[in-house]
């Protein structure tokens, strides 16, 4: 998608596997991104509020899929 040029280079690295995989897991979303947990959860708070993913919870984690923003969907 075009937005994600326009995004910064951290929150890309945590948002590609999120669009190559939807529902993800955050540790799978960490390993894939190479940054510690807490990084990876304050981006993945930071896409959430602006609409980029959504986080659906399962278990003691969540799977994250691509937000409206990403998909065109309303």
């Amino acid at each position: 998608t075009d937005l994600l040029q326009y995004l910064p280079t951290d929150e890309r690295r945590v948002l590609e596997p999120v669009i190559d995989s939807p529902g993800l897991t955050q540790i799978e979303i960490r390993d894939r991104s190479e940054f510690s947990k807490s990084k990876v959860s304050q981006t993945l708070s930071e896409l959430e509020q602006r609409g980029l993913i959504y986080k659906e919870k399962q278990g003691r984690t969540f799977r994250v899929y691509p937000g409206e923003e990403l998909t065109g969907e309303s």
